[in-house]
């Protein structure tokens, strides 16, 4: 069941869903209204808007809901046209299965909302081959004061600029998944981003990074990227990583002692540990399925300096070194399931602050799983 999601939320709750369904079978239109919530499966009629018409004079206008299935353009522009108080709005395109069936192609209407320039959106486009859905991104260079702005599923075949995105200087967050067709050197003119997540989007160029001068947390996952040297000129502070087709060497993180937080899962090729070694600001480090297949085992060296590491994870992987874990004086939590090539914990027993571990069950003698330094400290068996 292919979708086209769009959802806007702001600080008074409102949100926003578009959905596109294909169904096997027409849905008779139904109306209902409960509390400040009306929800309308269409398509819609002149007596189901009157039917709204009369409910929400009697709804608490702070928390007017729409929850809308089966929409079409006009009645999407309409209900936006009229009732832009909203505080919290679904909105779902069902498909009926005829040839002649057309999705939401624009998000226009959104314009109308009084409430909602001050908050996130959400675009959630649908990628199935002969669907038009959304064709254009202009309306959102409208939205001066968005903060949040997630994009997904847009076609392959058809190219998106970000441009306009150049008037959101307050826009904060951003999400791109599954958007081969977006051209993302746009993004360096939005330098007030701090959150940036491109997911299995074609990323073969990140040089525009260094424009995003107040980024703080940078995830890629499923990307092409080659060349991750641009991030060492950022001003990261949390960086997360899944499933990089390329190599990686590590080499680009030493150069970002602010860094809290590392998160590098289900990939393989990972090298130059030892470049972590001088991130004495790191409080989480998650390291899960690392090089399963190829570029051998981390070597846990680097540990040995992270004085201010409080919470780890490394789950199913290989690993040497070990015993570098005796200078993570501030660990207080850590998990080691499914990892091999540790064969005492010794070097866990004096951390003062270590409250918590989590080791395959029988994986290690009670002997072992005793005599830790923290009166409360507790060890999980899974």
């Amino acid at each position: 069941m292919k979708k086209i999601l769009l959802t806007l939320s702001v600080s008074l709750s409102l949100m926003i869903v578009f959905s596109a369904s294909v169904f096997a079978a027409t849905v008779e239109p139904e109306l209902k209204t409960s509390g400040s919530t009306v929800t309308v499966r269409g398509p819609m009629s002149d007596e189901m808007f009157a039917q709204i018409a009369a409910f929400v004079p009697t709804a608490d206008a702070t928390k007017l809901n729409f929850s809308l299935s089966r929409m079409n353009d006009e009645a999407f522009a309409k209900i936006c046209e009229t009732y832009p108080q909203m505080v919290g709005l679904s909105v779902s395109n069902g498909f009926d299965g005829s040839k002649s069936a057309t999705g939401l192609s624009s998000i226009a209407p959104l314009n109308q909302l009084t409430k909602a320039v001050d908050g996130a959106l959400g675009v959630k486009a649908d990628n199935s081959p002969g669907v038009v859905g959304i064709t254009s991104l202009a309306p959102l260079g409208k939205l001066t004061k968005l903060t949040s702005l997630d994009l997904r599923e847009f076609p392959v075949d058809r190219s998106y600029k970000l441009d306009m995105l150049a008037v959101c200087t307050q826009l904060k967050k951003i999400i791109i998944l599954n958007t081969m067709g977006f051209d993302l050197t746009g993004l360096a003119k939005v330098p007030s981003v701090e959150y940036l997540a491109i997911i299995r989007s074609g990323l073969t160029d990140i040089s525009w990074i260094t424009d995003l001068t107040n980024l703080k947390t940078l995830s890629l996952s499923s990307s092409p990227l080659a060349d991750f040297s641009p991030i060492s000129k950022s001003s990261i502070k949390e960086f997360q990583s899944s499933n990089a087709e390329h190599p990686m060497d590590l080499g680009f993180l030493s150069t970002l002692p602010e860094l809290t937080n590392i998160n590098i899962s289900r990939q393989d090729n990972v090298s130059n540990w030892g470049a972590l070694a001088g991130l004495t600001a790191l409080k989480h480090l998650t390291l899960n399925y690392v090089n399963e297949k190829s570029g051998g085992p981390i070597d846990l060296s680097f540990v040995k300096n992270l004085t201010g590491l409080q919470f780890c994870y490394i789950q199913k992987n290989a690993v040497t070194n070990f015993e570098a874990f005796d200078g993570a004086t501030g660990l207080t939590q850590l998990n080691i399931e499914g990892t091999t090539g540790i064969t005492s914990l010794a070097s866990l027993k004096a951390l003062k602050n270590l409250m918590s571990l989590r080791v395959n069950k029988d994986a290690f003698s009670a002997e072992e799983l005793s005599g830790f330094a923290h009166k409360r400290f507790k060890a999980y068996e899974k």
